[in-house]
């Protein structure tokens, strides 16, 4: 009990560093890869495992980066940039110490019925979106080679001027995800 308590708290402590992360982002996206929702999710995930700050935040829009900047308090791109990669890399480094592995799939992507809801949001960041896709992600958490818990984590994609970005919102629901024991 102790241990699956512990387990669970480290996932909620990578969970909060993922969020964190995409609330304070700094970069925009790069266009070296096919641009769909499913492309973007991949990327997200697979950054987030290997602790890569800078691509996850290369999945955002500028306006975004901008007013997580100021909202965050650090001064630079760079600094928010080197102190989140730490948290996320720290958070990972507690699961591989504890014997922890995530495997990850996609699942298939469907239209979200919440635009009006996100183009308000996004239009006081001067941001016009035309459409919402959600990507679920099925995780399957690992101890000792034994299946724990699969849970299933949605990221929302946006549209923004013809290219998907990642829908920073949707990675707060992640949180209440993890399992409780």
């Amino acid at each position: 009990m102790q241990k699956i308590r512990r387990v669970n708290k480290t996932i909620g402590v990578l969970l909060t560093a993922i969020i964190i992360l995409l609330f304070c982002s700094c970069s925009h996206q790069s266009s070296d890869f096919s641009n769909t929702p499913e492309t973007i999710a991949q990327v997200c995930v697979n950054s987030i495992f290997e602790g890569n700050a800078h691509q996850i935040l290369d999945l955002l829009p500028d306006s975004v980066i901008n007013h997580m900047i100021e909202e965050s308090g650090f001064t630079t791109k760079q600094d928010l940039e080197t102190k989140l990669g730490e948290q996320l890399c720290s958070a990972l480094n507690t699961l591989n110490t504890m014997g922890i592995k995530v495997e990850y799939r996609i699942g298939s992507t469907a239209r979200k019925d919440t635009l009006s809801v996100i183009q308000r949001d996004y239009q006081q960041m001067g941001l016009t979106v035309t459409d919402v896709n959600t990507v679920p992600i099925l995780l399957d958490i690992y101890k000792d080679e034994e299946l724990q818990h699969t849970l299933t984590l949605n990221i929302e994609t946006i549209l923004v001027e013809d290219i998907w970005f990642l829908e920073i919102g949707s990675i707060l629901e992640w949180s209440n995800m993890v399992p409780k024991t």
